[in-house]
């Protein structure tokens, strides 16, 4: 592996973090087999991953470890993970064998230091039909969990702690469930338009908006609106969007912009369709590029880089060069990826985690708080008052601490200014 350092620069009252290279550098990290290539994933804040085989079991992997939910819950059953949130609640549909019905559920946790839980809450019934239908069932950080659709195509939103349950508009499709209890999906058209949709945006008391398609609001062409994220306090939505061609394109919306054509530069590496994933604070995005074959992809610096060829790009990825990374589809507020690609020769499908070699500084209180990611071994953190003299940089004396899933150094915010950097052979 190439030498790679990453500056802090430390101000006392002020402070900023930027990458001494061009390149930033991943580490790719084999978290297991899945089933197959029609698996959906999903990582919340804390690093848990949860995989959901539509028809087939619900994978969790936490702290190392895998975890079967539909084992746990009984095979009978038929549990079906859809959503995770930051506080480790799992939401989904459970098969009743009993009264022979399909359930809308959240899995709680019995300890609070536990990453998930198999405790089991009710929120409703969601169809009679023995053969699983089609089902979107979502959840956010306060609890609130977005259900569709009923066998009378009712799709309903409901909080996991206790109160009523409120209906959503017949003609929305809710996909996600967000910050602010905004809720991203799609919207028919009405007729004689009404087999197309549009992305759109149920905010919370403005009612359902049409967010349009990269070609404008009118086109009879559909787009569709996956995730949301307040970035920089702005809330952005992202998905994909038709053309009118063979291919759609990755799309983001704010409401001061409107919608951006995120595939407006061509990617020679791989023609198809792109389309965003997932969005984080931070404002990046990653999502998939291709036709019949995918790749994974990310929306960097107005460039759509499939992270099979991303070297040229700014993205440095360091692992087994055995895989096939074929989607990305989440990406926390700290820059990990989640997705899944094929490893030998494409017989075998496994899910990955992209962790970036970056660190993350919190001033509390007289203290500064540098982390970075415990399981990047062999990084030095080194400080100096002048970055311009090379020979300048020490070892910081203070051997990190691990915190979880975090390697921790903690110093006095006092005196000169110093810059930091992460530096790994």
């Amino acid at each position: 592996m190439n030498a790679k350092t990453f500056l802090i620069m430390l101000i006392w009252g002020g402070l900023n973090a930027f990458p001494s290279a061009a390149a930033e550098t991943y580490f790719l990290s084999d978290i297991g087999k899945i089933d197959n290539t029609s698996a959906e994933v999903r990582m919340n804040n804390d690093g848990v991953i949860l995989v959901h085989h539509p028809g087939e079991r619900t994978l969790l992997f936490a702290a190392g470890q895998a975890y079967d939910l539909t084992a746990l819950l009984g095979v009978e059953k038929q549990f079906e993970g859809f959503d995770l949130n930051d506080n480790g609640v799992v939401v989904g549909r459970l098969f009743s064998p009993g009264a022979q019905e399909w359930r809308a559920v959240a899995l709680l946790k019995a300890k609070p230091s536990a990453p998930f839980g198999t405790n089991v809450i009710d929120l409703g019934l969601l169809s009679t039909n023995v053969t699983a239908q089609f089902a979107a069932i979502s959840v956010n950080n306060n609890g609130l969990v977005t259900v569709c659709c009923r066998d009378d195509g009712a799709r309903y939103m409901v909080p996991i702690l206790g109160g009523p349950s409120r209906s959503l508009p017949s003609d929305f499709l809710p996909l996600k469930v967000g910050a602010g209890n905004n809720i991203v999906g799609t919207k028919s058209l009405p007729p004689p338009n009404e087999n197309f949709f549009h992305a759109a945006l149920n905010a919370e008391g403005a009612g359902v908006m049409d967010l349009g398609t990269v070609l404008g609001i009118g086109p009879q062409i559909n787009s569709t609106a996956v995730n949301l994220e307040y970035v920089a306090g702005r809330l952005t939505v992202v998905g994909s969007s038709g053309t009118g061609s063979r291919y759609d394109h990755a799309f983001r919306w704010d409401a001061d912009s409107g919608m951006e054509d995120l595939d407006v530069k061509p990617h020679p590496e791989w023609e198809g369709s792109t389309v965003v994933h997932s969005i984080n604070r931070g404002g990046e995005m990653v999502g998939t590029i291709g036709d019949i074959f995918l790749h994974a992809a990310m929306f960097k610096d107005g460039n759509v880089i499939d992270l099979n060829f991303s070297a040229t790009k700014g993205v440095l990825i360091r692992g087994d060069f055995g895989w096939t990374l074929q989607t990305a589809t989440a990406i926390d507020n700290y820059g990990q990826v989640a997705g899944w690609g094929n490893v030998k020769n494409g017989t075998e499908v496994r899910a990955f985690v992209l962790t970036p070699v970056r660190p993350f500084i919190e001033l509390l209180n007289n203290q500064v708080r540098i982390s970075w990611f415990a399981l990047l071994d062999g990084f030095v953190l080194e400080s100096t008052g002048d970055p311009t003299n090379p020979n300048s940089w020490q070892p910081v004396p203070l051997a990190p601490v691990t915190d979880g899933r975090w390697k921790v150094v903690t110093l006095d915010a006092s005196g000169r200014g110093l810059f930091f950097r992460l530096k790994g052979a």
